[in-house]
């Protein structure tokens, strides 16, 4: 296990990012929340696909790797820091948790698109807090 905190660089308006940040808040992992952009994300490794959050984990030779996507993450979270789990113990409880989430992650947000786009009011409410600014110009 890394010292210091773990380092996610994601999008407030991110719901992965948000997934993440939610997960390593409840189980009480240190970590810093770096938005994508600011200086403090320059210089920080890069995965092979750029999708948000990107998780900044210790690599085989002791530098950081970036990884990305939400659910593996938690997983692999999940065996690296012990304690609050999010994953049932109950084995046919644990495959339900797992339906829904994939189901959350994969269809769930075809709505929240939808409503964070539709609106006039919601997107100017995203354009002035979540540092997306740039997607506007």
């Amino acid at each position: 296990m890394m010292a210091g905190p773990l380092r996610i660089v994601g999008v407030t308006g991110s719901p992965y990012s948000r997934k993440l940040r939610a997960v390593l808040r409840y189980r009480r992992i240190p970590h810093a929340w770096i938005n994508q952009g600011a200086r403090e994300a320059r210089g920080l490794p890069q995965p092979r696909v750029q999708l948000l959050p990107k998780l900044m984990l210790p690599g085989p030779d002791g530098g950081f790797v970036a990884r990305t996507d939400s659910t593996p993450l938690i997983r692999e979270l999940e065996t690296r820091h012990p304690g609050r789990s999010v994953i049932p113990p109950d084995r046919a409880l644990a495959c339900i948790d797992a339906v829904l989430e994939d189901y959350a992650d994969e269809w769930l947000t075809k709505a929240m698109f939808h409503y964070r786009w539709a609106f006039p009011d919601d997107v100017d409410a995203l354009r002035a807090g979540t540092g997306c600014e740039a997607l506007f110009r």
